[in-house]
């Protein structure tokens, strides 16, 4: 997807009136419900309504602090022009309700489930993170993104990071848009403890050459009459993929599409279940290993024309090539076969070009409940 990428004209108030020098240190900035924009907000006193007015405020290296509320449309008019709206840019320019182009922490104070940015179906993507070195969210301090519409592939996402390098997507739940829950594109992104359900689609993660670290991300009842609904959408030839859950998702829980000669991929301790598409879709790639992971009830229906049905298969081969599969739990402690184990490997219909190594299993499965404590939601 490529889209017109419009730098935001920075509004700068007698408040925040930057020094020439290049130490002066960094500024908290405060956004809050019971607030009004202005040349001069964003103080802890006098904090702005939008996140928007404190981006155009802030300086490279500041923190935007965002404590709890709605933030975007506010009365749901689609019009973005009343007080304390979010600067947003529908179907021009970003394309996005709320656009980071400067190298800031942005956080909230209250936690994902308590701070809502709410896009109410206009024809965008929630957020844009176009810069380098952003940090979005934390643990216990993420957002909630939703609401985004979607007419052409550039609308719709929750959290579309376009590229750069070193962006931290941490502890934020995307749901109800009609397209990606998060979309990850560029080098060394950090992507963890997320969520993504009720989407068109969980996560889709390409790199350019680096990869990027992902891990406990949960991805869950995602797809509709738009998008597959796949899981985790990942492109590239190097990154760490761990621990994360692909759970009862209209499409795939995990499609692969590696590049010839990928190198430093790491899969391990994930889990794809109860998907109706295959457990996981390999296309492409020399080689992969894949370790710890859980693959069980998914029905491996076809998916959209362009996945044939896999039924009952854990794991398709479609890369030319071997996977080495050992060391997984495929649903029962004889292995994979039929139900109520998934299928996968030598003699199954799961091979469909290439031959998948899966002796030795395990016998038991990891801990789910285990793994997802801590993510944003779980209790």
């Amino acid at each position: 997807m490529f889209r017109q990428m419009l730098g935001m004209v920075t509004v700068v108030g007698t408040l925040w009136l930057p020094s020439p020098s290049m130490a002066e240190p960094t500024r908290t900035l405060h956004v809050a419900n019971n607030a009004l924009d202005s040349a001069t907000c964003g103080a802890k006193v006098n904090p702005c309504r939008s996140i928007s007015r404190a981006i155009a405020h802030a300086r490279d290296g500041d923190r935007i602090l965002v404590h709890p509320g709605r933030y975007g449309d506010l009365n749901a008019d689609g019009d973005f022009s009343d007080p304390g709206d979010e600067a947003a840019e529908v179907q021009t320019g970003c394309r996005c309700m709320i656009l980071i182009n400067k190298r800031l922490k942005v956080e909230s104070t209250g936690g994902a489930q308590v701070t809502v940015l709410a896009a109410a179906g206009a024809v965008l993507d929630v957020v844009n993170i176009t810069a380098s070195n952003v940090s979005f969210g934390d643990y216990g301090k993420g957002f909630t993104l939703t609401g985004a519409g979607k007419v052409t592939d550039d609308d719709g996402i929750g959290l579309d990071v376009l590229g750069g390098r070193d962006v931290r997507v941490i502890g934020n739940i995307a749901q109800g848009n009609r397209d990606a829950g998060f979309a990850i594109r560029g080098d060394n992104h950090t992507v963890r403890d997320n969520v993504s359900t009720g989407n068109g689609m969980g996560f889709s993660l390409g790199s350019d050459t680096e990869g990027h670290t992902v891990k406990e991300n949960l991805a869950t009842n995602n797809g509709n009459d738009e998008v597959f609904g796949h899981g985790f959408v990942v492109g590239g030839q190097k990154g760490t993929y761990e621990g994360n859950k692909a759970i009862g998702n209209r499409g795939i829980g995990f499609y692969l599409v590696l590049f010839s000669g990928t190198s430093d991929f790491e899969f391990e301790d994930n889990e794809a279940i109860g998907n109706r598409g295959a457990g996981m879709w390999v296309r492409f790639g020399a080689q992969l290993k894949v370790r710890s992971s859980n693959f069980f009830g998914n029905l491996g229906e076809s998916v959209g024309g362009s996945f044939p049905a896999a039924p009952n298969c854990g794991l398709v081969n479609d890369m030319g090539g071997p996977i080495d599969a050992a060391r997984n739990y495929w649903g029962a402690a004889t292995g994979p076969g039929p139900d109520p184990a998934d299928d996968a490997g030598p003699g199954s219909i799961c091979d469909v070009n290439g031959t998948t190594v899966v002796v030795p299993f395990d016998s038991t499965p990891n801990s789910l409940l285990e793994s997802l404590e801590g993510a944003p939601g779980a209790e």
